[in-house]
């Protein structure tokens, strides 16, 4: 049997359950302090003794940090995914007990950022622009939006964190070297506490610009990236899962068959059976809070 433990049940740590309880080889125990019946609890004092294989942090981002050293120190040889983004601001850390650290940026997995990145290698790139616009309120039917930890800034909310999976996309396909310019705040009538725009220019190894737009109140969602060359353009859409490639005037269109949930499920089997090369490592994870820092400077 494999052993795996939950840290936090929220919406996030409720998913991650909901995906992996369905194989009868795993055992799953959650840390929380959340009623529920329906669910196996531990304690904290008993996650030695249950000895879990692999373990996913699904706290509150500000204490993720806490909760990561935690379990570093009482665990040996284990590999441990830590929800994105890492930290809510930068810190040192590294693994006293030989622990696999990684982060869930699962879109990496997805088919779309997969195509595009295998499409792009070793072609010489002028431009990118990746946005992502969504809806907070209408993020979690179960909550009200100014009651989730998105919303405050205290609980490791903001559109620079929550939604820092472009900022690691362009740094998985690109490799970000310093920030231009950037410019966050909140600028809507959202009843939050936390930014809820970015708008930043990344100066990147692989290409000369890279162009990230997010923000939290725009009803239209779209969450798209652009890529330029001078002899080709393509643009991937990971809602409506398709990338256009237009070539010699010629364009062509390509969907790709996939769900909400894949990238997840993706991310756990690759990790289960140690598959780990499109996986965010402890030192990319380590990385990307020194440039959300930088960014989030402005906030």
């Amino acid at each position: 049997m494999y052993k795996i433990l939950i840290i936090g049940y929220g919406s996030i740590g409720e998913k991650h359950h909901k995906l992996l309880k369905s194989n009868k080889e795993f055992i799953i125990r959650i840390l929380t302090n959340r009623k529920d019946k329906k669910i196996f609890t531990i304690e904290r004092e008993q996650i030695a003794k249950f000895n879990p294989d692999y373990v996913i942090i699904s706290s509150y981002t500000s204490i993720h940090g806490k909760d990561l050293k935690y379990v570093d120190r009482i665990l040996k040889n284990k590999k441990i995914l830590v929800e994105k983004p890492l930290f809510n601001k930068y810190l040192k850390f590294k693994s006293s007990n030989n622990n696999k650290i990684l982060i869930n940026y699962n879109l990496r997995l997805h088919p779309v950022i997969n195509f595009i990145k295998n499409f792009i290698e070793g072609k010489k790139l002028i431009y990118s622009s990746i946005n992502c616009f969504s809806y907070l309120p209408s993020w979690r039917k179960n909550i009200k939006y100014q009651n989730s930890n998105s919303a405050k800034k205290n609980l490791g909310g903001g559109v620079v964190l929550e939604l820092s999976h472009e900022i690691d996309i362009a740094n998985y396909l690109f490799g970000i070297k310093k920030i231009h310019s950037s410019f966050n705040k909140k600028v809507s009538n959202l009843k939050i506490n936390t930014d809820d725009i970015l708008s930043v220019n990344l100066i990147c190894k692989k290409i000369p610009i890279c162009n990230l737009q997010l923000n939290f109140f725009d009803r239209l969602n779209s969450r798209k990236i652009r890529i330029v060359a001078n002899n080709f353009s393509i643009v991937g859409d990971l809602i409506n899962n398709y990338v256009i490639i237009c070539k010699n005037k010629v364009s062509t269109k390509k969907y790709f068959k996939t769900h909400s949930n894949f990238s997840y499920i993706k991310t756990h089997e690759n990790i289960i059976k140690n598959k780990l090369k499109n996986i965010s490592t402890l030192k990319e994870g380590l990385q990307l809070m020194k440039i959300i820092s930088k960014i989030k400077k402005n906030d």
